[in-house]
């Protein structure tokens, strides 16, 4: 059975690389089992410091000031379409999988997952395997 304890759909202002003010879209899914985190890189809008250059620090962040327990998340890393025609610009998803250790989070390790495979996990995270990524 799922439960949905908790969903926050907003933007996020932090402090990047050498305290440059940021800004990324924050997506989080509470779930009994599992808190599914999907944050977006807002190229047009973030004048500081891009998520993936501050992927374990903002997955601290984000576990400290929505109470999320760290062995519960699932980290997802959006990259959304820019309108270009270049490949590099095409929409993109990364599950992020890190270590995680009394200093925090470390060791970011991304892996290419599908839009439809983020769906599922923001319905149901417990329905979804991805041990093919480990």
């Amino acid at each position: 059975m799922k439960i949905e304890l908790d969903y926050v759909d907003s933007m996020m202002n932090f402090r990047g690389l050498w305290d440059a003010p940021s800004i990324c879209g924050l997506k989080i899914a509470r779930f009994e089992d599992r808190h599914v985190v999907v944050v977006t890189e807002l190229w047009d809008k973030n004048p500081g410091t891009s998520v993936t250059n501050f992927c374990p620090q903002l997955a601290q962040l984000i576990c400290d000031e929505h109470s999320l327990d760290p062995k519960k998340l699932i980290f997802i890393e959006h990259t959304p379409q820019t309108g270009s025609h270049l490949e590099i610009y095409e929409e993109t998803f990364h599950l992020v999988q890190f270590s995680h250790g009394p200093d925090g989070f470390s060791d970011p390790k991304w892996h290419a997952v599908s839009r439809e495979e983020v769906d599922q996990l923001l319905k149901n995270p417990s329905t979804v395997t991805l041990d093919r990524l480990r």
